[in-house]
C-alpha cells in the first residue's frame, strides 16, 4: 500500500479533500468499496463538518464531469441519501465516489474497524497539514511514521492551530494541551481555581478513579470518559452502566453523573443513594444540577461537571506518535 501523499488531495469549492477509495486503501481494506457503507451510515455526523462532495465514478473514457449529489447542491434532498439511487451500480452505469475533507476523513477513520486506522489518521493529519503549507510530493514515509516536530514548529500559526484541533478531536484535549508547548505556541496564563470542598473532591475521586473493565482493558472511569470523547463506542456503554455520560452544556464540554443510578451507588456507596454525596458534588466549581437526559434506556436527572475534572489525569489508549518518543 502506497502512503497517502499530497498528490491525493483534490479541491472542491476551495476545500481540500481525499477520495473515499484512496482512503480505504490507506486504511487497509481488502474491499475498498466497503468504506462507502461507513459513509452512508454516518451521514448526519459527516455533514456536521461540511458538505460531502461526490462525483460520478468514471467507467469509460467517455464519461466525464462532476456531479454534486450530496449537501446543499444535491439535485434532490440533502446528505448522502441523495446519492443512493446512483450507488446501486448496473452494467454500464457509473457509481458515486465521495470526496472527504480533513475532518470527515478523520471521522471515517475513527468509525472504521480497519487494521490500519491509527496509521491512516496520522497520514491524513500530516498530508492535509502539508497541503496547507503548500508542500509538494509525498509527505508520508512508507513505514513507521514519525511526527517531524521541527517542520510543524516552522508552519504558519493557523496550520499549527488546525493541527491542535485535530489532535483534540482524536486524542482529547489533555493531549492537545501538551502539544501546545511542543508546537512552539505562546504560554497561556493559568487562572486561579476557586476553592473546593475537600469532601466534594473525595466524592469525585471515588467516581473517576474507579477502575472499570471493558472487553480488553481495565481503566479508571476518567480514562473511559477520555476514550468516549475521541469516539470509542465501547466507552459509551461502560459509562452508561455506571450512570455517567458525556454531555455538552451551553457549548461547554463536560459529563453527567446520574442522581439516582445503581451504577453510581456502586461507585460511591450508601452516601450517594442517601443524597449526601450528591449534594457535595454539586458544590464543585462549574457544577450544574437538575439536567434531565437518558442513561442507557432510562431517563434520569443528573449533575453536570466540566470536562476539566476528568481530563487532566486521564490517559487514552492511543496517544499521538509525538508523545510516544
Amino acid at each position: 500500500m502506497n502512503a497517502l501523499a499530497i498528490t491525493d488531495i483534490s479541491v472542491f469549492q476551495n476545500e481540500p479533500t481525499v477520495l473515499d477509495l484512496r482512503l480505504a486503501e490507506v486504511l487497509g481494506y481488502e474491499r475498498p468499496a466497503k468504506i462507502r457503507d461507513i459513509i452512508k451510515r454516518n451521514e448526519a455526523e459527516l455533514l456536521r463538518y461540511g458538505e460531502v462532495f461526490s462525483t460520478v465514478e468514471k467507467t469509460s473514457p467517455h464519461e466525464n464531469g462532476i456531479f454534486p449529489t450530496v449537501g446543499k447542491n444535491a439535485p434532490s434532498g440533502d446528505g448522502v441519501g441523495a446519492a443512493k439511487a446512483q450507488t446501486g451500480r448496473k452494467r454500464g452505469r457509473p457509481g458515486v465516489e465521495y470526496h472527504l475533507n480533513e475532518a470527515q476523513a478523520l471521522l471515517i477513520c475513527m468509525k472504521s474497524d480497519a487494521p490500519k486506522a491509527i496509521e491512516a489518521r496520522h497520514e491524513v493529519i500530516m498530508v492535509f497539514l502539508a497541503w496547507r503549507r503548500g508542500e509538494l510530493g509525498s509527505v508520508m514515509p512508507t513505514s513507521d511514521p514519525v511526527v517531524d516536530l521541527e517542520l510543524i514548529k516552522a508552519a504558519p500559526l493557523a496550520a499549527r492551530v488546525d493541527a491542535l484541533r485535530v489532535a483534540a478531536r482524536l486524542y482529547g484535549r489533555p493531549r492537545a494541551r501538551l502539544l501546545w508547548e511542543v508546537f512552539g505556541l505562546p504560554p497561556v496564563p493559568v487562572l486561579p481555581e476557586p476553592a473546593e470542598n475537600a469532601e466534594a473532591r473525595a466524592v469525585l475521586a471515588a467516581i473517576l478513579d474507579h477502575r472499570a473493565e471493558g472487553n480488553a482493558l481495565v481503566m479508571p472511569i476518567r480514562s473511559w470518559l477520555a476514550e468516549a470523547a475521541i469516539g470509542l463506542a465501547e466507552a459509551d456503554d461502560i459509562l452508561a452502566r455506571h450512570g455517567l455520560r458525556l454531555y455538552d452544556l451551553d457549548g461547554a464540554e463536560g459529563f453527567l453523573v446520574a442522581n439516582s443510578h445503581h451504577g453510581v451507588d456502586h461507585l460511591v456507596g450508601a452516601k450517594w443513594s442517601q443524597g449526601k454525596a450528591r449534594d457535595m458534588l454539586r458544590t464543585l466549581p462549574g457544577a450544574r444540577a437538575g439536567i434531565k437526559t437518558m442513561f442507557g434506556a432510562r431517563q434520569h436527572r443528573a449533575t453536570w461537571l466540566p470536562a476539566r475534572y476528568y481530563e487532566d489525569e486521564a490517559v487514552t489508549v492511543n496517544p499521538p506518535l509525538a508523545l510516544r518518543q
